[in-house]
């Protein structure tokens, strides 16, 4: 495998430059909601990813654009690589509201219809968002969709904040382009509004604490994927 710091150096010398390339584009993730006083937002979707190869053509310039990953609220932008575009993330959804489709898929808000509201994913890029939790009072928002699993989507409390559970992130993929398995793209954790209840895991595949933030007026930290 070949690895250069810019494109130019793989393509500027005919001794060195190979004739098809590996590449891995990601976008920017989308950021987790505020939901609003009293409610909690939806996990944001992992950035789009595409991992394959392209042939290159010696002496031609490749535009690169990286995407940055979205603020709380908004979708997450594209990453392109010559032709290949891969699409942000779509932001969490508010409360009652519906995650926005990007390249994985954002969480549905706090108190949607069970089985509803998670974002839609772009084909070959990614997968859901998490849906609603539904049920007869408060519920979790889901969790943004992944790079290699949907969102989970959040959990009833039954009239009781403290019981409801935000969804958790879909899983990241693994990549060994850089020659070391790293785990990227995973989506957010569903938020919830009660101290006392659980908050969706951002990421479960991958190592570390990434659990969403409890309360509204934590949830402008919620997290954002695609970092």
């Amino acid at each position: 495998m070949f690895s250069y710091t810019k494109i130019s150096q793989a393509i500027g010398s005919a001794l060195s430059a190979p004739s098809s390339i590996e590449y891995l584009l990601i976008a920017g993730g989308g950021g987790g909601t505020f939901g609003g006083t009293g409610s909690g937002g939806g996990g944001g979707g992992a950035g789009g990813y595409i991992a394959n190869t392209s042939a290159i053509i010696v002496g031609t310039v490749y535009n690169v654009t990286v995407g940055a990953g979205g603020a709380a609220g908004a979708k997450g932008s594209n990453s392109i690589f010559a032709s290949f575009t891969a699409v942000g993330g779509g932001q969490g959804g508010s409360a009652g509201g519906s995650g926005a489709s990007g390249g994985s898929g954002g969480g549905a808000g706090r108190d949607v219809a069970s089985g509803t509201g998670g974002g839609a994913p772009t084909a070959g890029q990614g997968f859901y968002g998490g849906n609603g939790a539904g049920g007869t009072g408060f519920g979790g928002a889901g969790g943004g969709g992944g790079s290699a699993t949907s969102g989970r989507a959040g959990q009833p409390g039954n009239a009781t904040s403290a019981n409801e559970r935000g969804g958790n992130g879909g899983n990241s993929l693994a990549s060994s382009i850089t020659g070391v398995s790293v785990r990227r793209a995973g989506g957010g954790g569903g938020s919830v509004l009660d101290s006392a209840a659980v908050a969706g895991i951002g990421d479960p595949a991958r190592p570390g604490p990434r659990e969403g933030r409890r309360g509204w007026r934590r949830l402008r930290r919620n997290i954002v994927t695609g970092k």
